[in-house]
């Protein structure tokens, strides 16, 4: 779907006359990344080649780590056990976005004629342990702060993985940590106020909103 998928909408968009073709990249800073850090970010990479000569301008949409994606698939918290876990530097700076704020900014973003390139936006700016202490008041819940390892411990434990499987879900959700504990798919610069109108969700509303009872 990212790849050929893409490919074949784009060419299919152009063909039907279409000016502009937004892509499924909703990430970290893709740019700054290299081949096998995220191996679904490599597929988007993939699919940019594939359509490049479509003869469409592409505007791509960034928003860092979803909310969702934070509490859930990513494997940080743990409400039975009463932890968020984390590897690397717990003050790394973030880039958090919930889906719907993402749609709002795709959505401006698709409606602007002046907006071209790569657009970076993000809901909050959080470092783990301010990520951590909004999950605790939105949920009103105590979970323990765990450290797991370092970054390079991290990268460690994704190449472990990698070794034992064939299904490189299994380890994704830890290339996306790493990419965001080294602040390698960092944004060095955000889009938000390009769009004054739309007002993020914060995570401590969101968590407020979705977490699970106590």
């Amino acid at each position: 779907m990212i790849v050929d998928g893409q490919a074949a909408l784009a060419r299919a968009a152009a063909k039907a006359g279409a000016r502009r073709f937004v892509p499924s990249d909703f990430a970290v800073d893709v740019t700054k990344l290299e081949d096998g850090d995220n191996f679904m970010i490599d597929w988007r990479r993939r699919a940019a080649a594939e359509y490049a000569d479509a003869g469409l301008e592409v505007v791509s949409v960034l928003n860092g780590a979803f909310y969702e994606v934070m509490v859930g698939f990513m494997g940080l918290i743990d409400w039975e056990r009463g932890v968020l876990e984390h590897w690397g530097d717990p003050d790394q700076p973030l880039d958090l976005t919930s889906v719907a704020d993402t749609a709002a900014f795709t959505a401006a973003v698709a409606l602007d004629p002046t907006a071209t390139g790569t657009q970076r936006f993000a809901g909050e700016v959080l470092s783990t342990r301010q990520f951590h202490q909004a999950v605790q008041d939105g949920s009103g819940r105590t979970l323990e702060l765990r450290h797991l390892g370092t970054a390079d411990e991290l990268r460690a434990e994704i190449a472990r993985r990698a070794s034992r499987t064939q299904n490189p879900f299994d380890y994704v959700a830890l290339q996306y940590q790493w990419c965001m504990v080294t602040g390698k798919g960092k944004f060095d610069v955000l889009d938000n106020g390009r769009y004054p109108e739309i007002t993020p969700m914060s995570v401590t509303d969101f968590v407020r909103a979705a977490a699970p009872a106590a």
